[in-house]
């Protein structure tokens, strides 16, 4: 109780530390911003602060409880005499007629707080189902978490953490994995990152109302995104995990609606609007490769939108705080290795970047755009199992969006954000992906979220095409939102409603269905009290108290049952359980089935895992392939543990075959009665009592791989 306690007290001086940042400097950089556009400022200010705390404590092996708090703690005082001084010296800047906040119908608006509560039920019960047995997205096992972890572990961000036998994910980007590793240190476990990705939600429905705002649109603009955020792909895998599209989608949007606003102030702040939003695009470059495509497309569109005589002044802002709140990754792997994306061919002219060996081939989608064969069997219902039953619907307006954005824009920036989908979509279909398995693009249906980016900005610019700019075509296109999203709710992945339709992912549990329910509920009684109550700022200031009780009073048991239940059944039973009884411990991973591996850091995270292979140049990783050499890389480890993925596996009879190692533990998950040898795919625990001899490696025992 007392460490939950020093946990909420140390995440409550973060949160009113970044609250003065964001306040004092958006007072003194956009002095004349209110409601919503104002708030999405401070938040963006907020996360470049943290994010960039984090990167800078972390290069110097930092990142630990005691310096994150009292650089949190001198930033809050920072933020504070900022503010003061930004208040007694306010210039306020009186925005244009056009601009105005339009004061919104009732119905438009009771319509989007419907949409925003129905979205909140989807990734609710989901976030609900990871606090009662753990998140168990594969990305989350795979590397996300794992990345978050050994942060922690080094209080250092700068070495290269090897999580599988390709050095592809170990170069991404990780930002988002910043945020974990923060929540990790702040209560000593991870409890907080089922929840981190509806605060990423909020902020993407959040920067979606701020983009229609100017025009009166925001409940259309809300209600498209929504439509997007409720597609079984992203429920399926954004909430109660640290899946990271929603991080890059939610940062896209902030940029989009702090560049439309920047049109809607006149003077200094201007500047200030588009250097703001070129830190958020910032953000979104540092956390996913898939934002490489629309932020070097808005790059371009910054450049070619400034007047002559402003493009460097502009443009080098932009540049500048786009490269420096997301650069660092790539210059830790430029540092590295020698190349920003390590794990792609980089060749200009004469100059060849040096990247390492990948032995999984890719492949991109439009190797199959004219396969009829790849579209009936794989794309097709590819399409229908990531954005629902109506997915023709969603693929169609965005296109629609994009497509009146670029031949009847409303704005300048509107077409170029009209261009920067459609170059989005385009990278899409020639990203190198890992893509193909069985014949054809077997894994299309979990990559097609990559394609998100242009789908959400078609959604949230077609209400602002002039030619829809009357009562009835807007009363249609919001009707037309709000029905795509209520049918996308009879998907079987978002609810466990007993339809047998194919689905993307198994459904929760009725219990957790009920508490999404039940938060949905609320999120729509509160709003509808904040949007129609005279008396707002009242309730907000209740909300508040009542939510802050909730968490001190209620937190403790949530995180009690969360910790007791965490991987004690799923995704892989016994093993798993014993692996949570496990602390400080270091384990040794080897095999294919990586999407496991995050369990294994135990209920505190204070296991150390590591997968095992040999390093080469240029980032290079490949596996033992020798018995004497396996043995020798255990024992200099100082591993405690050995964990097989898979049998019959070379590293298992390694291990297996040494009087110091012990099995403690093996899960089947499926005989192979043809193999060479008596084998399984399934998981082995071992347990390393004293030293492995290099010298008594045999034939069974294990020799060279080739």
């Amino acid at each position: 109780m007392t460490r939950y306690l020093f946990g909420i007290a140390a995440f409550a001086l973060v949160l009113a530390s970044m609250g003065l940042v964001a306040q004092g400097f958006r007072r003194l950089l956009l002095p004349g911003w209110n409601g919503a556009p104002a708030r999405l400022a401070e938040v963006v200010v907020a996360l470049v602060t943290a994010i960039f705390t984090l990167e800078v404590l972390g290069v110097v092996g930092w990142l630990r409880l005691g310096p994150v708090l009292i650089a949190f703690g001198a930033e809050g005082f920072f933020g504070w005499w900022v503010g003061r001084r930004a208040h007694r010296g306010d210039r306020v800047t009186v925005p244009t007629a056009e601009v105005e906040q339009i004061r919104q119908r009732g119905p438009t608006r009771l319509v989007a707080l419907v949409a925003i509560s129905i979205v909140v039920a989807d990734w609710g019960a989901r976030t609900a189902d990871a606090l009662h047995h753990g998140m168990i997205t594969p990305d989350t096992l795979w590397y996300h978490m794992p990345f978050a972890a050994r942060f922690v572990q080094l209080g250092s961000i700068t070495s290269l953490h090897y999580v599988d036998p390709d050095p592809v994910t170990v170069f991404f980007p990780a930002n988002s994995e910043l945020i974990h590793s923060l929540g990790i240190l702040l209560m000593g476990n991870d409890v907080l990152s089922p929840l981190v990705n509806l605060g990423w939600l909020a902020l993407g429905l959040l920067a979606a109302w701020c983009i229609g705002r100017p025009f009166g649109l925001s409940a259309a603009t809300v209600t498209g995104a929504a439509l997007l955020f409720a597609t079984p792909g992203l429920v399926a895998t954004q909430p109660g995990g640290a899946y990271d599209d929603i991080v890059g989608l939610a940062l896209l949007l902030s940029v989009v609606a702090l560049l439309i606003h920047r049109d809607s102030f006149s003077g200094p702040t201007e500047l200030a609007s588009l250097g703001l939003a070129g830190a958020a695009a910032g953000l979104a470059l540092g956390t996913k490769y898939t934002m490489l495509a629309p932020i070097g497309a808005l790059t371009i569109a910054v450049f070619a939108l400034a007047g002559h005589h402003r493009r460097i002044r502009q443009g080098g802002l932009w540049l500048g705080l786009v490269l420096g709140a997301g650069g660092f990754w790539y210059l830790r792997n430029w540092a590295t290795v020698g190349n920003p994306l390590p794990s792609l061919h980089i060749k200009l002219g004469p100059i060849s970047f040096p990247s390492p060996p990948v032995a999984e081939a890719t492949s991109n989608v439009a190797q199959y755009l004219f396969d009829g064969h790849a579209w009936g069997r794989f794309m097709l219902p590819g399409l229908r199992l990531s954005f629902g039953p109506v997915w023709p619907a969603v693929l169609g307006v965005a296109a629609l969006g994009l497509v009146l954005s670029l031949v009847a824009p409303r704005t300048r920036w509107i077409w170029s954000l009209g261009a920067v989908g459609a170059v989005s979509g385009l990278a899409f279909l020639v990203t190198p992906q890992f893509l193909t398995a069985n014949g054809g693009p077997y894994f299309f249906p979990y990559n097609v979220r990559y394609v998100d980016p242009a789908l959400i900005l078609g959604l949230v610019l077609l209400p602002l095409c002039p030619r829809l700019d009357t009562r009835r075509w807007r009363a249609g296109l919001l009707t037309l939102y709000m029905a795509a999203l209520l049918v996308t709710q009879l998907d079987p992945t978002l609810w466990p409603d007993g339809l047998h339709y194919a689905s993307f992912a198994v459904s929760v549990s009725r219990p957790d269905a009920m508490v999404g329910l039940l938060l949905g509920l609320a999120v729509l009684g509160v709003g509808a009290l904040l949007v129609f109550h005279r008396h707002g700022s009242t309730l907000r200031a209740v909300s508040v108290v009542v939510i802050a009780v909730l968490v001190v009073g209620g937190g403790y048991s949530v995180q009690q049952s969360y910790l007791g239940d965490r991987y004690a059944h799923r995704p892989v039973p016994n093993i798993d359980t014993r692996a949570q009884g496990i602390r400080n411990a270091r384990i040794a991973v080897s095999g294919f089935l990586t999407q496991a591996e995050y369990p294994l850091y135990g209920r505190d995270n204070s296991n150390y895992v590591q997968y095992i292979g040999i390093r080469g140049p240029h980032g290079a990783f490949a596996a033992v392939r020798t018995c004497p050499q396996w043995r020798r890389i255990i024992d200099t480890g100082r591993y405690d543990y050995v964990f097989e993925f898979s049998e019959p596996s070379p590293a298992a009879r390694w291990t297996s075959g040494d009087p110091s190692a012990h099995l403690v533990a093996r899960d089947v998950l499926q005989k192979l009665p043809g193999a060479a040898y008596p084998g399984f795919v399934g998981f082995s625990l071992f347990r390393i009592d004293g030293h492995l001899d290099p010298a008594a490696c045999t034939e069974d025992g294990g020799g060279t791989v080739g």
